[in-house]
């Protein structure tokens, strides 16, 4: 930007890097506006060898933290922490019927960076978040039904309840619910929508 030309030409070197060779590069970003002022921007690109699980762990863990340190603090309850992340969540990812299913991490990295995806992408950053949140979450998975669901069982020290960050299409809010309430929303939507097998899991909170 500049005070002037409000939107500036913008331009990219990025002639030292090699896409086909693994490594660490320098590309350079250079603005100019029309009175020939120029700004230039040093970033780092790296480029990894591709693999059968290109997406790095530990960045996604980094990604997560990033995130976390900005909606969370040691002060409050691991409850508060969950209603923290269920709210980023849902607040920051749109719906779109398509994800990358190779494993939750890849899941969570597509959410992460593209902030869109199905059930399984709100259900990897959820797993993510919760997880490096230090806060007790198991995976749960429909049984039955023509498509899959996924979401997650937590404990904040209550007792398991259900936590699906998924959007429902009546505005559900599925934040600590018990067995009756899922099953009452499974009897209305139908498709066998929080039908699980109970007996993977420990004994859920009433």
């Amino acid at each position: 930007t500049d005070d002037i030309d409000s939107e500036v030409e913008l331009t990219i070197d990025n002639s030292k890097v090699n896409l086909k060779q693994p490594g660490e590069y320098t590309a350079v970003y250079i603005a100019t506006d029309s009175s020939g002022n120029t700004t230039k921007e040093e970033i780092k690109v790296i480029v990894r060898a591709k693999t059968d699980n290109p997406v790095d762990e530990e960045e996604v863990f980094a990604i997560a933290d990033q995130v976390l340190s900005e909606i969370i603090n040691p002060s409050m309850s691991m409850l508060d922490k969950a209603w923290s992340i269920y709210s980023w969540v849902v607040r920051n990812l749109s719906y779109v019927n398509a994800s990358d299913k190779t494993d939750w991490i890849n899941g969570a990295y597509e959410g992460f960076i593209t902030k869109k995806g199905d059930c399984f992408t709100y259900f990897s950053v959820t797993k993510t978040l919760l997880t490096r949140a230090d806060i007790p979450n198991l995976d749960v998975r429909r049984v039955g039904g023509s498509t899959n669901h996924y979401w997650h069982l937590v404990d904040c020290g209550q007792g398991w309840y259900h936590l699906d960050t998924t959007p429902q299409r009546d505005y559900l809010q599925v934040f600590m619910l018990t067995d009756e309430e899922v099953e009452a929303y499974t009897a209305r939507a139908g498709r066998n929508y929080y039908t699980y097998d109970k007996s993977l899991y420990p004994e859920r909170g009433k």
